[in-house]
C-alpha cells in the first residue's frame, strides 16, 4: 500500500449468486417499471420472481433500485410532456400539413403537487373533537361495557324473538320455551 493510500473496505461474500433470469429480469423493471412486463422479458414466472425477492435481501435491495430508476426514467417523461411539450401531427383531407406542439397541463398539476406540496396540494383539515370542543374521553368503565352489552342484549332478543327460531341469551328459543323441552 502506498503511504496515501487508503485502505480498501472489504464487502463481506455474500452467499447468494444471481441467478442467469435475474439481470434481465431488472433491467426490464428499471425501463418499464412493470413486474409482470419485466418478467414476460426475462422469461421468468412471477411467483419465481416473487419468491426470490422474498427469499434473498440482495435480490429485493436490486429490486427496489430497479423501480426507483423507473420512476425517475416516467419523472423525466411527465416533465418533458408538461413542460418542453410534444409534437402532435396535424392532418388536412387525410394528408399531414404541419404539427402543432402540445403540453399536459394534467401531467403538469401533478408534478406541482407532488414538488411543491404546501402549496399546491390539496389541504384538507379534519379533527374530531369532545363535546363542547373539548378531548374526546377514552376511558370506558366497567358500568358503561355492562350496560352497552345489557341494551345490545335485549335489542337482540327482541328483534330474533319475534322470528321464533333464533334462541335468546337466557336459555329460550326466543318464543318462551326452554331449550331442552323441544
Amino acid at each position: 500500500m502506498q503511504p496515501n493510500e487508503l485502505p480498501q473496505e472489504k464487502k463481506p461474500a455474500s452467499k447468494y449468486k444471481r441467478l442467469k433470469w435475474e439481470k434481465a429480469f431488472l433491467s426490464s423493471l428499471a425501463r418499464t417499471g412493470v413486474v409482470h412486463t419485466a418478467c414476460q422479458l426475462a422469461k421468468v414466472d412471477r411467483t419465481t420472481a416473487y419468491y426470490h425477492r422474498n427469499k434473498h435481501p440482495e435480490f429485493a435491495i436490486l429490486w427496489e433500485e430497479a423501480l426507483e430508476k423507473a420512476c425517475d426514467v416516467m419523472e423525466e417523461e411527465a416533465n418533458r410532456r408538461a413542460v418542453a411539450g410534444y409534437e402532435e401531427p396535424l392532418f388536412y383531407k387525410g394528408e399531414q400539413c404541419g404539427e402543432i406542439r402540445k403540453y399536459s397541463d394534467l401531467l403538469l398539476i401533478f408534478m406541482l403537487k407532488a414538488n411543491r406540496p404546501g402549496k399546491f396540494r390539496e389541504n384538507v383539515r379534519l379533527e374530531h373533537s369532545g363535546p363542547n370542543a373539548g378531548p374526546i374521553e377514552t376511558t370506558t368503565t366497567h358500568e358503561h361495557i355492562i350496560t352497552v352489552l345489557d341494551r345490545l342484549t335485549i335489542d337482540y332478543e327482541r328483534r330474533y324473538a319475534e322470528r321464533g327460531a333464533i334462541p335468546s341469551a337466557n336459555g329460550s328459543n326466543g318464543c318462551g320455551k326452554p331449550l331442552d323441552s323441544e
